[in-house]
């Protein structure tokens, strides 16, 4: 084993990591006083980054709500149309079977081209 003040410091500038992932005993703020000094500020944003923050500006959570919606409405207007003022001879769970699938393909497609206009929108701000 090596010991922690020969480690190198990790790719954040915080304390090294031990091999099973624990900080060293200095602890997570050990060198923050000596990294100010040296001119090393931590300039990183206080808002969520990666995937949480592409989802966040893309509306994912209301694109997908509105998405899903408009394939139930949807998915219940050709319900309605097609099996229940015609009448069917079949076992109408047939057709809530394939309903389902309707509703949850359609809203599926129309939460990605809803996402996909909000991404084209974000791009032009670019």
């Amino acid at each position: 084993m090596t010991d922690d003040a020969d480690a190198p410091a990790s790719p954040d500038g915080g304390p090294a990591s031990s091999a099973n992932g624990a900080a060293s005993e200095a602890g997570p703020e050990a060198g923050t006083t000596a990294d100010a000094e040296a001119g090393w500020e931590d300039t990183r944003p206080d808002r969520p980054g990666g995937k949480a923050a592409m989802i966040e500006a893309l509306n994912v959570r209301d694109n997908a709500f509105r998405g899903f919606i408009f394939g139930f409405v949807f998915t219940t207007a050709v319900f309605t149309f097609f099996v229940v003022v015609p009448g069917v001879s079949r076992s109408p769970l047939y057709y809530v079977a394939l309903a389902f699938v309707l509703a949850t393909g359609l809203g599926a497609l129309v939460t990605a081209a809803l996402v996909l206009r909000e991404a084209y929108r974000l791009s032009k701000t670019l």
